[in-house]
């Protein structure tokens, strides 16, 4: 039973030609709203173990001008440091390489920050284990990668956006 609309749009691969812009365009236009906001914080600290601030600004597409990246959601503090990044997938394949060029931006831009990677249910454990060889981490998450000082690494259903 899919709790959100999200998770329950994010099953469906015929959304998969378009579905992610689609699902990541949406979820930057729900996080506009300061109360929805303030929930996916609410979760990002459940996920992460870490306090997320309410006051972060979410953008999709966000331009990395060190690799040309796009990370699917970007959060920005009010000094226009990146905080977190969302790495967003429904039929895609996931590659440890966007992973990395992410974190290694968070890591140059800011004093830290998470990497979310957010996929259908059904893709949970392959998204880990993707993660886990990536940053040569294992067990449950959140991981801590040791050669990236400060940052955060998780996996999420879409199923458990909570907007």
């Amino acid at each position: 039973m899919h709790k959100t609309i999200l998770g329950f749009l994010s099953q469906f691969h015929s959304l998969s030609s378009q579905g992610e812009v689609l699902c990541t365009q949406g979820l930057a236009f729900i996080l506009k709203d300061p109360a929805a906001n303030y929930a996916f914080a609410k979760a990002l600290g459940k996920w992460t173990g870490i306090t997320i601030p309410d006051d972060l600004r979410w953008s999709a597409e966000a331009y990395q001008e060190e690799d040309a990246g796009r990370p699917d959601l970007e959060a920005i503090s009010p000094d226009g440091t990146p905080r977190i990044k969302i790495e967003a997938k429904l039929g895609a394949d996931l590659g440890g390489a966007q992973f990395l060029s992410y974190v290694t931006d968070l890591e140059h831009r800011s004093d830290g920050g998470i990497l979310l990677v957010l996929v259908p249910h059904h893709r949970m454990g392959e998204a880990v284990h993707l993660v886990e060889r990536a940053f040569a981490v294992s067990g449950a998450p959140p991981w801590h990668p040791p050669a990236h000082s400060g940052i955060t690494v998780t996996v999420v259903s879409w199923d458990d956006v909570v907007l």
